[in-house]
């Protein structure tokens, strides 16, 4: 744990370098943009409390992911209310035990969002050109 911790300060501290050498009106555009788009852990662990819900997984544009956890529930409940209670606890316990780590590691969870962010923002800025997202992945 201590290695990923290490390595996610590294390119925290690599990456502050950079913007800091940034000419100024790339630093404000850099910063103006970071502002819109950055994602914070207290949102993302509430949301995480309604984990059936997915909606921790939209909060960091991770749809699938967030689909999964509501078909999972939908279906569990549809089998629950069909008379296939093992199905339906099935899907539904599925749903929390694949869920239940993500309230533990919430924070670095965000940070790395954040962090893909801030990579992507800093390339878009310094070239001018929009990228796609990248975002870690903790499938």
């Amino acid at each position: 744990m201590t290695s990923k911790r290490q390595h996610l300060q590294d390119r925290e501290e690599a990456l502050l370098e950079r913007i800091q050498n940034l000419p100024e009106e790339e630093r404000r555009t850099f910063y103006r943009r970071l502002g819109e788009e950055v994602r914070h852990p207290g949102t993302y662990t509430f949301l995480n409390l309604l984990f059936p819900l997915g909606l921790h997984h939209f909060y960091l544009h991770r749809r699938a992911r967030g689909f999964l956890d509501v078909g999972g529930v939908v279906l569990g409940t549809a089998s629950l209310i069909a008379g296939a209670p093992i199905l339906g606890l099935a899907l539904v316990l599925g749903v929390v035990v694949m869920e239940l780590p993500q309230l533990s590691r919430a924070r670095r969870i965000v940070a790395e969002h954040n962090l893909a962010l801030q990579e992507n923002l800093l390339e878009e800025v310094t070239s001018g050109k929009r990228s796609t997202p990248v975002h870690p992945s903790y499938f």
